[in-house]
C-alpha cells in the first residue's frame, strides 16, 4: 500500500510528515525561499509512490456567509461558482460548504464561501508537485479539521471557539453545530509559557467581541472557548483564562487531545501541528481547495 505523507504549509515554510499506524513522523522542512524549493523537489522524487495531502495554515483566508435560493444540480453549482468568482477573484483556491437550509417555505440555503487568498504562497509548491507527477489528494485548510477535533473531544456545545497554537501564532476558529463559520490566525507576541497563556486569553476575548460585533452570536448567549495546550502550560493558561458570564473556558492538554484522536505520539510542545496532520491522514474534510 502507498504511504501517506502530509505537507503542512505555513507562510514561511513547508513541513513534510509521514503518517504510519497512528504515528506522525516529521521527515523534513523546506523554507519558502532560497534552497527550500529545490530540496522539496528532490524530496518528492524520493517518494513518488506516496499519496500526499497538502494542509495549509495561512493567515490569508477569506470567509463569507451568504444565503442562496433553493437550487439543485447544475443550477446550484453554477450559482456557487459565480459567487466564488465574485467574492475571491484573485485566487483559484476557493471552496464552499453548505450550512443547511432555512426552515421557511423557500428553503433558502446558507453557504460558507471560503478561499485561500494568497495564491502566490501556494503556487510554487503546487507547481513542484505537478512537475513531479505525484498523487495529491487535495489542498486543505487547517480550520476545517477543527470540527473533527471537537467531535473526537466530545465537545457538545452548539456554539464554541477553538484555539490552538500554530506556527508562533494562535489559530482561532468559531463553530456552530460542529460546522466552521469563521477563523483567523493571530501572531503571538511572546512565546514563553506566560506569553502563550496570556495570548490565549486575549485572543479568545477579541474573537468573542468580533463575533458579537458581526452579530454571529447574541450578547446574552454564553459561549465556551476550548483551548488545547501543552500539559506544562495548563496551570498558566487556566490562571490567565478567567470565566465570565458570557465566555467560559475548557482547557485541554495536547496529551489528552492526542489520545482522543488516536495519535500515539503526543506533541512534544504546545504546537498542535501534528494533531491536525493526524486528523487529515485519518479522514480528509469534505472541503478542499485544489482547482
Amino acid at each position: 500500500m502507498p504511504q501517506h505523507r502530509i505537507l503542512y504549509l505555513s507562510t514561511h515554510q513547508l513541513v513534510a510528515y509521514r503518517w504510519s499506524r497512528g504515528v506522525v513522523h516529521q521527515e523534513a522542512s523546506f523554507d519558502s525561499g532560497g534552497t527550500g524549493l529545490p530540496a522539496f523537489e528532490a524530496y518528492l522524487q524520493q517518494h513518488r509512490s506516496s499519496i500526499f495531502h497538502l494542509l495549509a495554515n495561512l493567515a490569508e483566508e477569506g470567509f463569507q456567509l451568504e444565503t442562496i435560493p433553493f437550487l439543485q444540480s447544475t443550477d446550484r453549482k453554477s450559482v456557487i461558482a459565480r459567487k466564488l468568482s465574485q467574492l475571491f477573484y484573485t485566487t483559484p483556491y476557493t471552496a464552499a460548504q453548505s450550512l443547511g437550509y432555512e426552515k421557511t417555505r423557500r428553503k433558502d440555503e446558507n453557504v460558507l464561501f471560503t478561499a485561500l487568498t494568497s495564491a502566490t504562497t501556494l503556487e510554487p509548491w503546487i507547481a513542484a508537485i505537478e512537475e513531479a507527477r505525484v498523487a495529491l489528494s487535495g489542498v486543505y485548510s487547517l480550520p476545517f479539521l477543527g470540527s473533527a477535533l471537537l467531535r473526537k473531544l466530545k465537545i457538545p456545545d452548539e456554539r464554541c471557539l477553538l484555539l490552538t497554537l500554530q506556527d508562533q501564532s494562535i489559530r482561532e476558529t468559531y463553530f456552530e453545530k460542529g460546522a466552521l463559520h469563521f477563523s483567523r490566525l493571530s501572531p503571538l507576541a511572546h512565546t514563553s509559557i506566560g506569553g502563550i497563556a496570556q495570548g490565549f486569553a486575549t485572543e479568545a476575548l477579541k474573537l468573542h467581541q468580533y463575533l458579537l460585533s458581526q452579530r454571529l452570536v447574541a450578547r446574552n448567549q454564553p459561549i465556551r472557548a476550548v483551548i488545547v495546550s501543552h500539559p506544562q502550560a495548563l496551570k498558566a493558561v487556566e490562571a490567565s483564562c478567567v470565566n465570565t458570564d458570557s465566555l467560559s473556558y475548557e482547557i485541554i492538554s495536547t496529551d489528552h487531545a492526542a489520545s482522543a484522536i488516536g495519535l500515539k505520539s503526543a506533541p512534544s510542545d504546545s504546537h498542535a501541528d501534528t494533531l491536525f496532520a493526524h486528523l487529515l491522514a485519518q479522514a480528509a474534510p469534505a472541503v478542499q481547495f485544489a482547482p
